[in-house]
Parts: C-alpha cells; sequence; structure tokens
C-alpha cells in the first residue's frame, strides 16, 4: 500500500500550508458572513488563529528542510511574519486593536517577500503549479487590506488562497505524493 503521504519534506510543507489555507478559507467565510474582520479575533475563532501560527511553525521547519536556495530567506523572514501574526492576537484586547488586522496584513506581506524566491525554486519542480502558486498567494495577500474597505472584495482573496493551495497540491503531487 502506498503512503498517502510521501517523506519528502517539500510535501510536507505543502500540505502544511495546504491546511493552513483550508483554515484560511474557513476564517474568510467567518468574515463574509459576520460582515467584520474583527470576528477573527474573537473566542473561538482567535483559536483558528492559534492554530495557523502553530501550523506555520510546522511550515517554516519542513520548508527549512526542503528549500536549497530559498531557505536562508526564509529562515530570517519568516520568523518575522510569525511573530507579527502572534501580536495581532493578543493586541486585539488592549486599546489598539485596530491594529490587529494590521499586522496579519503586515505578516503576510513578509510572506509574500519569501514566496518570491520560494517561487523562483519552486520553477524548477514545475512551472505551472509555481506560477499558480504565486499568483494566488499575491491575489490572497495584497487583496487583504481591501477587506478594510469592505467586505465585498472578500472573494479576491477567496479566490487567491484557493488558487495557491492548487499551486502547492500540484507541486506536492509532482514530487511525490
Amino acid at each position: 500500500m502506498k503512503n498517502v503521504v510521501n517523506n519528502h519534506p517539500l510535501v510536507k510543507a505543502n500540505i502544511t500550508s495546504v491546511l493552513a489555507a483550508i483554515i484560511i478559507e474557513a476564517l474568510l467565510i467567518m468574515i463574509l458572513l459576520n460582515g467584520s474582520i474583527y470576528i477573527i479575533f474573537q473566542y473561538p475563532l482567535n483559536l483558528a488563529l492559534i492554530a495557523l501560527i502553530i501550523i506555520g511553525i510546522a511550515a517554516y521547519k519542513f520548508y527549512l528542510n526542503a528549500l536549497n536556495h530559498s531557505r536562508s530567506i526564509m529562515k530570517n523572514l519568516s520568523p518575522v511574519s510569525l511573530i507579527l501574526a502572534s501580536l495581532s492576537i493578543p493586541l486585539v484586547y488592549t486599546s489598539y486593536e485596530q491594529m490587529s488586522p494590521v499586522l496579519i496584513v503586515l505578516a503576510y506581506v513578509v510572506e509574500a517577500i519569501v514566496g518570491i524566491y520560494l517561487y523562483k525554486e519552486l520553477q524548477s519542480i514545475h512551472p505551472r503549479y509555481a506560477q499558480l502558486f504565486i499568483l494566488g498567494m499575491y491575489s490572497f495577500v495584497f487583496s487583504l487590506p481591501l477587506l478594510v474597505l469592505s467586505q465585498i472584495y472578500i472573494i479576491i482573496p477567496l479566490i487567491g488562497n484557493v488558487l495557491k493551495a492548487g499551486g502547492l497540491i500540484g507541486l506536492a503531487r509532482e514530487v511525490g505524493v
């Protein structure tokens, strides 16, 4: 019987990132249904944010083991992203609660910088899946600030997140799931 999850670190990293994408989709849908980005900082949805940070740490470790050329940029910048995201959760309970979504967006912008280098490395595995990944990631990341203006824009990060996950799944399959 074939092992469902290949032992290759890139497969583990991508599957971990797809798990995060599923949770993110659920949070985006909750924002859409509630009409406010601040819903994700309230109990019990704030537990999903904590889970995303834990998943982010796992993905970070898997990607470090899987990457060659982009390892150093990831090693230096991804912890910054994880710290920014972590700070957003307790900040919502202070008088600076409006800064929580800003920190989340900043965390993703830092990840987008890492994503450029990751994309370059993933192209050698499968150019189309790597393009799908980067297109989805940038659609997701750079549309998040629009949610402050109106919840109607939520369709953009929803679609971007799905595209990113599709690219990651395709890349994992190419490596060996």
